[in-house]
């Protein structure tokens, strides 16, 4: 049987999801333990303290899909800011060979495009 190998993204990525949903469960049992003990004697929760309870596990359920979406996100705008920087140079490059230019530095900004584009 073939098994395909994890590459280092997949292998952080898998890492952070399995963080994630540890923490998640954390602010769930949380939640729980804080509504139990809201309940009053006659067995029925205050709705201004049920009301917080819920504002508070969504406030930290956002933070940590913030906290696992930002550092991809981050990478995608830096990825995406390459690529704008690469497609002006590229245009310079041809507007310059329809003027008749020497384009001698064409080559060696080509392959720092590639490199700035496999990262």
């Amino acid at each position: 049987m073939i098994v395909r190998a994890r590459g280092p993204v997949e292998a952080t990525l898998n890492d952070m999801l399995s963080l994630m949903r540890m923490l998640l469960r954390e602010e769930r049992s949380a939640y729980d333990t804080a509504m139990a003990a809201a309940v009053e004697a006659d067995g029925l929760v205050d709705p201004l303290a049920a009301m917080h309870h819920a504002a508070t596990f969504q406030q930290h359920v956002c933070k940590l899909i913030e906290l696992l979406l930002g550092a991809p996100q981050s990478r995608k705008q830096g990825a995406t800011s390459a690529c704008q920087s690469c497609t002006a140079m590229f245009a310079g490059y041809e507007s310059s060979m329809f003027r008749g230019a020497d384009p001698s530095g064409c080559k060696a900004s080509v392959r720092a495009c590639r490199r700035i584009t496999t990262i």
